[in-house]
């Protein structure tokens, strides 16, 4: 299957080369929840269309509540129901000039455009990344492994090594466990939550310099042990491939790390890379229902958001597209749950 490289095509043929595919296994994890916080969320839920409360007036107050099983706790947010122009503000071109390429990489940025406007109802989002404890309570043999010789399995840090179909399993498990409805978010409802109601390129801004506050992305203090990964599988090493930022981490961080964005959501960008729910479509913003699209019907590959610890800093904005087959199994791929208003 052709399909974007992050780096340019040589740069992720020789880290898919570099990638190494892990075994999963079995268990149980989450049941619980703040039912007046829920209640509270499901009334805003059903307000008249278009009453809901645009993301700029709702900060870090949103309605919360837990799900808790076998010792393990996954906190959701409430993400009220609106509008925004989803897509990049910048042309592909733009893209380029600004965070580094080569001649011919604008075109893998077609995909974010034409910027057009999405109406969403209110969903619940996981506030972090589905952790690898939280991960092993479905399914105990679960390792993330590491990189480099650098831990990824830590707890805390996130779950990776997580196929398409590993997470929607996981959700699917999770809804049996607590009778509620869990699944990934759609590609709308992640840059919708993403933004929380911003118009730049990141929720925090358009520069680099102060990332490393809010995203842990490839970075001064990962340079060097990404430098030696990409020469030792043949890429020539390019300085744009890391920001101009410091977040002290040279791979995955614990979730939670870093600043939230306005509706109260941690590592939004950066992290790990976040499966969600679509199938990808490279011409599907032309033709996308207004109203709570979900993608096109059938596909090859599912869409991934986010960037990760180890992508160049143009994967780190909000409007950034990129796909794998629903069986792929990589070092910096994740996701976070999603929950309908009801049930």
């Amino acid at each position: 299957m052709s399909h974007r490289r992050a780096f340019g095509t040589a740069a992720r043929r020789a880290m898919v080369a570099a990638l190494v595919v892990t075994a999963v296994g079995v268990c149980a994890l989450f049941v619980s929840a703040a039912w007046a916080a829920e209640k509270k969320a499901a009334k805003e839920a059903t307000a008249p269309e278009g009453k809901g409360r645009s993301p700029t007036e709702v900060g870090t107050t949103n309605a919360s509540y837990t799900e808790t099983v076998g010792g393990v706790a996954m906190e959701m947010i409430w993400i009220p129901g609106g509008t925004f122009r989803m897509g990049s503000r910048m042309s592909p071109e733009e893209v380029v000039k600004k965070y580094g390429g080569a001649a011919g990489d604008e075109k893998r940025f077609q995909d974010e455009h034409p910027v057009h406007e999405v109406e969403l109802d209110g969903f619940w989002l996981g506030k972090f990344e589905v952790t690898n404890a939280q991960f092993r309570k479905f399914r105990a043999s679960h390792s993330s492994r590491e990189w480099e010789g650098r831990d990824l399995n830590g707890d805390n840090q996130p779950a990776v090594r997580v196929t398409w179909n590993d997470a929607k399993a996981f959700c699917d498990w999770l809804s049996e466990k607590t009778g509620k409805t869990y699944t990934l978010p759609t590609e709308a409802q992640w840059e919708y939550a993403c933004r929380a109601g911003t118009e730049t390129e990141r929720y925090w801004g358009d520069d680099d310099e102060t990332m490393g506050r809010y995203a842990n992305v490839l970075d001064h203090t990962g340079r060097e042990a990404a430098k030696k990964f990409f020469e030792k599988n043949n890429v020539r090493w390019q300085e744009w491939f890391a920001a101009n930022t410091t977040d002290d981490y040279v791979v995955s961080a614990p979730v939670g790390s870093f600043s939230p964005n306005k509706f109260g959501l941690y590592d939004m960008i950066g992290n790990v890379w976040e499966w969600c729910s679509d199938w990808y479509g490279e011409k599907y913003y032309g033709e996308s229902p207004r109203r709570n699209p979900t993608g096109p019907a059938t596909g090859a590959a599912r869409v991934l958001r986010g960037g990760s610890w180890i992508y160049a800093p143009w994967n780190a904005r909000s409007a950034l597209r990129t796909w794998y087959s629903p069986s792929t199994r990589y070092y910096n791929i994740g996701f976070r749950v999603c929950r309908p208003p009801s049930p």
